[in-house]
């Protein structure tokens, strides 16, 4: 057993990205934390396998956690659950696999708090996505408009960065 800390990568204590492990995090019901409030994680970047383990129950998993290559099965899954706290000790379990990518472990730190914050942030952050992507399409779009309407003015495809000939 070794003690790594999070966020960060396990490369400089196993000596590659590869490998498979358990995190651990035993809890006590905070006093704050009222009989009806629903209290949720958020896991980030864990860009390999793995699963999300509260007191015991599966809350869920990105990918196939497996001890080798052929056993486990990348994926990144964004990861939202809602945890049931029970009175004293609450034990959360994150096991992570990773045999495909060049960095092992968790990058970022699980986020908890209300439910219904953490809800509405992944929300807002998914809405942020969508209208980035959709500007980013419109843009593409008309540049190909333009190339599409103007096909002798190459300049509408072109990057003034990179020196080329246009070849027609």
């Amino acid at each position: 057993m070794q003690t790594l800390k999070v966020p960060g990568i396990w490369n400089s204590v196993l000596g590659s990205g590869e490998g498979y492990g358990t995190y651990r995090l035993v809890l006590q019901k905070p006093n704050f934390v009222e009989k009806d409030q629903v209290f949720g994680i958020k896991i980030l970047d864990v860009a390999t396998a793995s699963r999300v383990i509260w007191n015991g129950k599966l809350l869920g998993s990105s990918g196939t956690v497996g001890k080798s290559r052929p056993e486990s099965d990348p994926s990144y899954v964004f990861q939202l659950y809602p945890l049931p706290w029970r009175e004293g000790t609450n034990e959360l379990l994150i096991e992570i696999s990773n045999f495909h990518h060049s960095k092992g472990g968790m990058w970022e730190p699980p986020y908890m708090g209300e439910w219904n914050k953490l809800y509405k942030e992944s929300e807002a952050d998914l809405a942020s996505s969508l209208f980035l992507a959709g500007s980013v399409f419109i843009i593409a779009l008309y540049h190909f408009g333009l190339f599409y309407f103007r096909r002798t003015d190459k300049g509408n495809l072109t990057c003034p960065h990179f020196q080329y000939q246009w070849i027609s």
